[in-house]
Parts: C-alpha cells; sequence; structure tokens
C-alpha cells in the first residue's frame, strides 16, 4: 500500500484548523479561522513519516507547544489533535 501525504520541502504539514461563524454588523455572515500545527505526533504516526522519508514540520524548532483557547459565545475550550490529548 502506497501512502501519500501532503508535503513542502520534505516536510508534513498536519495542522489543526478551527472555524469559528459570526455575523458582522448584524448583516455579513462571517467566519474567523485559526490555524497551528500539530504539537505531539504519535509513534506510529512519526514511524509513518519517516518510512516516507519527511519529518514533521517544526520538529526541528524546538519550538514551545502552543495551543489556542477560544472564547466564543459565552464558552472558553482549547482543541487537541489526537495523540495531544494523550501525550
Amino acid at each position: 500500500m502506497r501512502h501519500s501525504l501532503p508535503n513542502v520541502d520534505g516536510f508534513v504539514y498536519n495542522l489543526l484548523v478551527e472555524l469559528l461563524p459570526f455575523k458582522l454588523s448584524e448583516k455579513y455572515n462571517s467566519c474567523f479561522m485559526t490555524a497551528r500545527l500539530k504539537n505531539h505526533y504519535a509513534p506510529d504516526e512519526l514511524g509513518l513519516i519517516e518510512s516516507l522519508r519527511l519529518r514533521p514540520a517544526g520538529a526541528l524548532d524546538k519550538h514551545e507547544d502552543y495551543y489556542n483557547r477560544i472564547s466564543w459565545n459565552g464558552i472558553t475550550f482549547a482543541s487537541y489533535n489526537c495523540f495531544e490529548l494523550s501525550d
């Protein structure tokens, strides 16, 4: 079985995107968008990426983990991508 992952210059970009609808001036429907790279990969996920001779984007940066805290329509929440919740 052949796998195909979206990549740019040998890096895989696993993004979490949040889309939040809102109205502007009570007339126009719009949407607020956030996007961030996944912070933590599952061991099997890393194995698959490496078997395809790719690297996860951000893995070499030694960046601090980043999560969005969203306040929307009276609720506050954060989104996690799969293994980030169990890591």
